[in-house]
């Protein structure tokens, strides 16, 4: 269960960062 959260809790943190990183539009405040 462990794995599993984390892998959950990783996922979307790292798509939003990735997102947010090459995608500078979705984050005007940036």
């Amino acid at each position: 269960m462990a794995r599993d959260t984390g892998e959950q809790a990783l996922l979307p943190l790292g798509i939003s960062a990735r997102l947010g990183t090459r995608s500078p539009e979705i984050n005007p405040a940036s």
